[in-house]
């Protein structure tokens, strides 16, 4: 009896250890590896043909550790944490909490129809019947009519995903309308302060950045360093500026906050075999884990970035890189700092062709 019994248990202890999940389970990042990183960066962006990266790394309330590596361009200033870049659209996710934020203090569901708060006797009627959470969804099925030059609703992909900066354009004006009030300062009053990122801002500074932005052979691109056209109109799809720090602080405050859960609930599912689907303004990683990680990447001319949150393991991520290479090396900075497996690397818009 005593041997069966000893068999039984032995038996279970084993399942037990068969079942256990192959996923990281750590609550901070490994300083092993983060040394390793460090030691590995020259070779990396020299590598990538990027010629600067700033990245910092946040556990549960607080950035963990934050550094910059390489120069702003030839000869210029060294990167360092606090160094602003062109964070393209990792503005979507910041828009979504904006959005939500001022909904929110109106009494107005992200579910209700646009025209019964922002009515706009321009669009076509099937315009007015979309709500905000398809719009950030990118399940609205708005496109622009070329022939027609005018925006319309593809009734037959309304519902699916579709990628579209239109949609985030189209809602950001009717923002500001409601609120009377530009998308900068809005995102101010209702974000950036309240939260201390006083570094994120969807213009550009009077002065322009300090980085330029590089190809993918790291010549630097023109333009990309001083001012433009764009310097004073800001888009929340494409013209936030942002340090890793700023960014990192970013994450930190929407983990916290009260919209987290509803910003970061599947809305659609994108790639199944990837275990990618879409929030309302995130795009969302399930790696097997309780919650899905939310994930966003940016990516304008010469400049690429990236930032994640692993609400299971409290752990977020920013990388921002001045260099069209910018996402294959924050790959390998990914796979060489954090255990788990990302397969949303894998998503074909993170392979951008510029």
């Amino acid at each position: 009896m005593r041997l069966r019994l000893a068999i039984i248990v032995a038996l279970l202890i084993h399942l037990v250890g068969c079942a256990e999940p192959a996923r990281d389970t750590s609550r901070s990042w490994d300083a092993g590896r983060i040394e390793q990183l460090q030691q590995a960066m020259p070779t990396l962006l020299d590598r990538h043909s990027v010629p600067g990266m700033a990245i910092a790394l946040t556990v549960k309330s607080s950035v963990q550790w934050s550094a910059g590596f390489g120069v702003s361009f030839e000869d210029g200033p060294p990167i360092t944490a606090s160094t602003t870049f062109q964070a393209a659209s990792l503005g979507k996710p910041v828009f979504a909490h904006v959005v939500h934020r001022f909904l929110t203090a109106q009494a107005l569901p992200l579910m209700g129809n646009i025209e019964t708060w922002a009515p706009d006797s321009s669009y076509p009627p099937a315009v007015g019947s979309l709500t905000s959470a398809q719009l950030l969804s990118h399940t609205s099925g708005l496109v622009f009519d070329e022939e027609q030059d005018r925006l319309r609703v593809d009734l037959d992909s309304k519902g699916d995903w579709r990628y579209s900066g239109t949609g985030y354009a189209l809602l950001q004006r009717l923002v500001e309308h409601a609120a009377s009030n530009d998308i900068n300062l809005l995102a101010s009053h209702l974000l950036f302060k309240p939260a201390k990122l006083e570094s994120l801002s969807y213009l550009r500074s009077p002065g322009g950045l300090a980085v330029a932005g590089h190809d993918r052979q790291g010549r630097p691109l023109r333009q990309s360093s001083g001012a433009s056209p764009e310097a004073h109109s800001a888009n929340v799809g494409s013209s936030l500026h942002a340090s890793a720090n700023g960014y990192a602080g970013f994450l930190l405050a929407a983990a916290a906050s009260e919209e987290w859960a509803e910003l970061t609930t599947s809305v659609v599912p994108v790639r199944p075999e990837l275990g990618l689907s879409w929030g309302l303004g995130w795009s969302l990683s399930d790696t097997g884990a309780e919650s899905p990680t939310a994930f966003h990447w940016g990516s304008n001319p010469g400049f690429k970035s990236l930032a994640f949150f692993d609400a299971n393991r409290g752990l977020g991520l920013v990388i921002l890189t001045n260099g069209d290479h910018g996402l294959e090396l924050a790959r390998e900075v990914v796979e060489l700092v954090d255990p788990q497996r990302q397969p949303f690397f894998d998503f074909y818009m993170l392979h951008p062709d510029d």
